[in-house]
């Protein structure tokens, strides 16, 4: 648990990193009472740390509320949402607006788990007034809108970290859902004649019938797949191959020893394999988003770019660089061209 918050914290991860780890510490604090102190203990130090990662935090704890109802003794959901709602309620008055979003909903998801259990009226009536409060706050302009697509939100809405911990919704759904590349998503069938702790298939259709969600599929940077795409890859996905992550092309050269191949050409592929990059410059300069520029640092480095050119090079020190470059900026030239204008 410690390392997948850390992750969340220190990281700034994509969406199919960041589903996995905080499903994680839901499990983690569903399983034990003491991991569930340890994460109050985080989720207060990482307010101070980065206030983009509490939408992670709130969503822990949304998930949290409903796993421990009717799974756990009621005074250990008690505990929990004694815990979780002093915590919760002002991020849904906070000036973030991504975190306020999130804790508008994550308000209603332990309210409801409360209100579910039926023997906490006596902790909601301590904070009824606030939720009063916010249900009748003036209305900015798209909150409303936004907040009823993030309720929507298959994450918050459809999946349960509990009912469908199983290998269909890790390796298939998930990573569809994540808008990972088609290549990503791994069909149940590969594991029927697996042997495995973990149940192979979800008892219902309810993840399967979800698309991505809006802010998943522009983090992705694409939309959600077609009907018709999505039919075509679960045609594919059924033959059973399994493909690579997309490598660098100058580390996909032949193999001398698995080619009978003369050894003139042998030599002349020795000597191409020597360049390590073309003669393309991706000048990036006018760019001003760090995380679009840690992508296509990784993207040059994918494609073996001669350089990177970039307006400074103290942005390959930001997290949201780094987080998208996995390192590329130290194995292509990277180069500082300051603006003057």
């Amino acid at each position: 648990m410690e390392a997948a918050i850390f992750g969340l914290v220190e990281d700034n991860p994509q969406p199919s990193v960041r589903f996995l780890q905080e499903w994680s510490v839901v499990r983690a604090i569903h399983s034990s009472a003491e991991l569930e102190n340890a994460f109050w203990k985080a989720m207060d130090a990482a307010v101070e740390q980065r206030a983009g990662a509490m939408v992670s935090f709130l969503a822990i704890v949304g998930h949290s509320a409903r796993c421990l109802l009717h799974t756990q003794s009621d005074d250990r959901l008690l505990h929990f949402a004694t815990n979780a709602l002093p915590r919760v309620l002002p991020w849904a008055m906070a000036q973030h607006y991504t975190p306020r979003l999130y804790g508008c909903v994550v308000v209603d998801m332990v309210w409801n788990v409360c209100q579910a259990s039926g023997k906490m009226q006596s902790l909601l009536d301590q904070y009824s007034m606030v939720r009063q409060m916010l249900q009748s706050a003036p209305e900015m302009p798209n909150t409303q809108r936004n907040i009823e697509k993030l309720t929507q939100d298959f994450y918050l809405s459809v999946f349960h970290p509990l009912e469908h911990f199983t290998l269909e919704t890790l390796c298939y759904h998930l990573p569809r859902l994540a808008h990972l590349v088609a290549d990503e998503w791994m069909a149940v069938q590969w594991f029927d004649t697996t042997v495995t702790r973990i149940p192979k298939r979800n008892t219902d259709t309810k993840l399967a019938e979800c698309q991505p969600a809006e802010w998943v599929a522009k983090a992705a940077g694409g939309g959600p797949l077609l009907a018709a795409e999505e039919a075509m890859m679960e045609q594919t996905t059924s033959a059973g191959h399994i493909q690579k992550k997309i490598t660098p092309w100058k580390q996909m050269l032949p193999d001398v020893d698995s080619l009978a191949v003369s050894s003139a050409a042998a030599a002349g592929r020795k000597k191409s394999s020597q360049s390590s990059t073309n003669d393309l410059i991706v000048i990036a300069s006018l760019i001003d988003r760090i995380p679009n520029l840690g992508g296509l640092c990784r993207t040059c480095e994918v494609l073996g770019a001669k350089q990177f050119v970039i307006s400074t090079l103290r942005v390959t020190e930001e997290k949201d660089f780094s987080s998208l470059s996995v390192s590329a900026e130290k194995w292509i030239k990277v180069t500082e061209v300051i603006r003057y204008f």
